[in-house]
């Protein structure tokens, strides 16, 4: 079992279920935008329950190299779902709309969770995907918030 996002294998039946002209039974089609809104969403809620020192390592001063039993701790305090919503939520925001509850949980991160987000990250030796993430993120909400202020204009 991967830790990664499921994925559909043959790209046609991925563009069949996704597309409301091909798939024409609401039953099966997949509204991409809404899914992502969700998952943005239950990955920003999931994160709150994150805290300082989620492997209960005791000293911040070591390097993720001197915890000899890390991945053991990581499996014990960290579970799939939480490390899923550390690795995913701004791939996810990425593809969603951000108003209304999504942009609340998202300030409500930014403010009170980012550190702890950060210091699993690390422990999950995904720092690098961290700063993407945050890229990433940044850059939506600017260019969401410049969208709304020019419609809003229009008005």
């Amino acid at each position: 079992m991967g830790d990664g996002a499921v994925q559909l294998l043959h790209p046609s039946f991925r563009e069949f279920l996704v597309d409301i002209t091909r798939c024409n039974d609401v039953n099966f089609t997949v509204d991409v935008w809404l899914q992502h809104t969700v998952l943005a969403e239950h990955c920003l809620r999931v994160l709150k329950g994150l805290s300082p020192d989620m492997c209960k390592i005791g000293n911040a001063s070591l390097y993720n190299q001197e915890v000899a039993d890390l991945p053991d701790r990581i499996a014990a305090h960290i579970p799939a779902h939480l490390q899923y919503a550390c690795r995913h939520w701004a791939s996810h925001l990425m593809h969603c709309e951000i108003q209304g509850v999504v942009l609340d949980l998202l300030l409500d991160f930014c403010s009170t969770q980012f550190l702890n987000w950060l210091e699993v990250m690390s422990l999950l030796g995904e720092l690098g995907n961290a700063i993407t993430a945050l890229q990433s993120a940044h850059r939506i909400v600017k260019v969401r918030r410049l969208y709304s202020s020019a419609r809003s204009d229009d008005i």
